[in-house]
């Protein structure tokens, strides 16, 4: 039960995490300046980590434990 409770924790602070992301500044390769242009964070982030951190939070104990469940029932 305690480990249900940091999971669930950890899923929010991660989710939470990934939303900022959209909302952050990405520093440019040659210069000094950063990217704050909405549409183009979005994209790049889209493009680059945004597939893996959603995997990472992927309830994927959830989705078996149901299984498991409906199989056992049946």
């Amino acid at each position: 039960m305690e480990w249900e409770i940091f999971y669930n924790i950890s899923d929010v602070i991660f989710l939470i995490d990934i939303v900022s992301i959209f909302r952050m500044s990405i520093p440019e390769t040659d210069e000094h300046d950063e990217i704050d242009d909405f549409k183009v964070v979005s994209q790049m982030y889209l493009r680059g980590w945004f597939t893996v951190d959603v995997v990472a939070i992927f309830p994927v104990d959830l989705i078996v434990s149901f299984f498991i469940d409906k199989g056992a029932s049946a």
